[in-house]
Order: structure tokens, then sequence, then C-alpha cells
């Protein structure tokens, strides 16, 4: 399978899961964009480049940017170890929700 194939694939599951109607291109690039951006101030923060308030300023826009995009229905959390992806559906509700994600 390819990439592009496996993101229009995943990008139809965060759809039926949240809710949305999104294109799924344009869905995986605003996840992305939003990820990225959390995962690299977890990086920083890791590191001492940022202090701890502007880690929690930057995770509060991308909690905010999320519930915009997606509703607050379901959990979103950050992840602050930069070793792993940066947003995440608690496992819990996953298994508990019988979700299709990965």
């Amino acid at each position: 399978m390819s990439q592009l194939s496996l993101r229009i694939k995943h990008a139809a599951n965060i759809n039926e899961i949240f809710g949305t109607k999104f294109e799924a291109v344009w869905l995986c690039r605003a996840l992305t964009q939003i990820e990225r951006r959390v995962h690299k101030a977890a990086e920083q923060w890791c590191n001492g480049d940022i202090n701890e308030d502007r880690y929690d300023q930057i995770k509060e826009d991308a909690l905010y940017n999320l519930t915009q995009l997606l509703g607050d229905k379901i959990p979103i959390k950050i992840n602050s170890d930069p070793r792993g992806y940066a947003l995440k559906i608690p496992d819990e509700y996953v298994r508990e929700h019988d979700l299709k994600i990965y």
C-alpha cells in the first residue's frame, strides 16, 4: 500500500471516529502540522530551549486548534515525550469504544 493510500485510509478512519467530513489529504496535512508543532515544542522543552510555561501555551494552542477542527467529543491528549507521536487518543478510550485507528 502506498503512503498516499495509507493516509487516505487513516483520514477516513479519523473522519468516521470524529464525525467529520474533511477531504483526506487536507485533514492529514492539518493534523500533521499541529502534531509537528507540538512535537518540536516537546523536544525544545526537554532540551531546555523553552520553559514550561511556553510549552504549556503551545499545548493549549494545539488543543484549541484540535477542538476547532475535530470537536471535543473524543479526548485527545498531548504526549510530552518527544520520542513518540505528540497527539494521541488515550488507549483506554480506543479499546473501550473499539476504534479502528492506529
